[in-house]
C-alpha cells in the first residue's frame, strides 16, 4: 500500500482579518468607558457615576445628568440653604363678654369691697380684704370668659341680693354651698372670696 501523506497546516495570511464578535475593549477610549461603565484613571477619581446617567464632574462634585438619573450628594460642596418653617397662625381670640345680669352681680361686690375698707380694720382684716379683692377680679375674668357656669352664676345673684340687704349671714350661707358644689372648678377665686364674706359676717354681725 502507498503511504500515507502528512497532514498540512493551513497557512495563515500575514495580516489576519479582525472578526467583529460584539465584544471591543475599552481601554483608551473613555467614551466606550463611560457607555460600558468601564471608568478607570481620572474619570474613575473624579466622583460622576456614568453608570447611573451622571457625568464626571472635577473635584467630586456631582454632575446633574438626564432627567430621572441618581445626583449623588458631596457634603463638601455648598448645599442648598433649608427652607424656613410657615409661620404658626394666630391663636384665635377668646371671645370677652360679660353674661346678662352678672354685671350687676360684680358692682355689688366692688360696692361690698369699698365698705369694708373704709372701716377700721386690722392687720389680719386688711389682708383678708386684699385676698378677697383678688377674688373678685378673678371672678369678673372667668365671667368674661365664659368659666362660670349658669347655675354658679344664680348663687352669685342671690348672693349679690343677701349683699345689698346686708345680710352677710345668708351670704355665708349661700357662699358655703357655692364652695361645696363648685370647689373643684373655682377654687382659684373661691378662697379668698371666702376670707371676703367671712369679714363682712364679722363687721355686721346678725341683728336679732
Amino acid at each position: 500500500a502507498a503511504p500515507i501523506p502528512p497532514l498540512q497546516q493551513p497557512s495563515r495570511p500575514a495580516n489576519p482579518i479582525p472578526v467583529n464578535d460584539g465584544f471591543g475593549t475599552t481601554a483608551g477610549n473613555p467614551m466606550a468607558g463611560q457607555k460600558y461603565g468601564n471608568v478607570t484613571g481620572a474619570n474613575a477619581r473624579s466622583g460622576g457615576d456614568p453608570a447611573f446617567g451622571q457625568p464626571a464632574g472635577p473635584q467630586g462634585v456631582s454632575v446633574p445628568g438626564p432627567p430621572g438619573g441618581v445626583h449623588i450628594m458631596n457634603p463638601a460642596a455648598p448645599q442648598p440653604a433649608a427652607q424656613p418653617e410657615p409661620p404658626m397662625p394666630p391663636p384665635v381670640p377668646v371671645k370677652r363678654e360679660m353674661p346678662t345680669g352678672m354685671q350687676a352681680v360684680m358692682d355689688s361686690l366692688r360696692q361690698l369691697i369699698s365698705l369694708m375698707s373704709s372701716l377700721q380694720l386690722s392687720q389680719l382684716d386688711t389682708k383678708q380684704l386684699k385676698e378677697g379683692e383678688k377674688s373678685v377680679e378673678k371672678l369678673n375674668e372667668k365671667l368674661m370668659t365664659g368659666k362660670i357656669p349658669e347655675s354658679l352664676q344664680q348663687d352669685l345673684k342671690s348672693l349679690s341680693e343677701a349683699t345689698l340687704q346686708y345680710d352677710f349671714t345668708r351670704a355665708s350661707q349661700i357662699r358655703l354651698n357655692m364652695t361645696r358644689t363648685s370647689w373643684a372648678d373655682q377654687k382659684d377665686w373661691l378662697k379668698g372670696f371666702s376670707h371676703l364674706i367671712a369679714l363682712a359676717v364679722k363687721k355686721y354681725p346678725p341683728q336679732f
